[in-house]
């Protein structure tokens, strides 16, 4: 399984090779592809069409609910980044606190911001 946030999506959407073959490399391993609640309200937000969005997400990924424990290890993220002086919004701390509360892998063109947060593994395709 692993985790995608909304840069990592809004990026395939938008045809970024690097992005569009990790994808694919992730969908060839038969990992289970998760999107959070929130990163689907962004996405669904930001689509022109938001119905045919909705429709192709639920057929290619799992929809997954954003609770008190997801918020919870969100703010934390949030805060161990502040720290080290990095200031990922809070939509990409939502994704990361999501995939620190399964112990799944989180998927982001944002590595920079989460880089030494414990315990969340980060996969990206873009160069540091």
């Amino acid at each position: 399984m692993a985790v995608l946030d909304a840069s990592f999506l809004a990026d395939v959407d938008r045809g970024d090779p690097a992005a569009s073959m990790l994808l694919g490399a992730l969908a060839d391993e038969g990992r289970p592809l998760v999107v959070p609640a929130p990163v689907l309200l962004a996405l669904l937000t930001a689509a022109r069409d938001p119905a045919r969005a909705f429709g192709e997400l639920e057929a290619r990924l799992d929809l997954a609910p954003f609770g008190p424990e997801e918020a919870a290890r969100a703010a934390a993220v949030a805060r161990a980044a502040r720290r080290k002086g990095k200031a990922p919004g809070w939509l990409a701390c939502a994704a990361a606190g999501a995939a620190l509360h399964r112990g799944e892998p989180l998927v982001t063109g944002e590595a920079e911001a989460f880089r030494g947060v414990e315990g969340l593994e980060v996969v990206t395709y873009r160069r540091s």
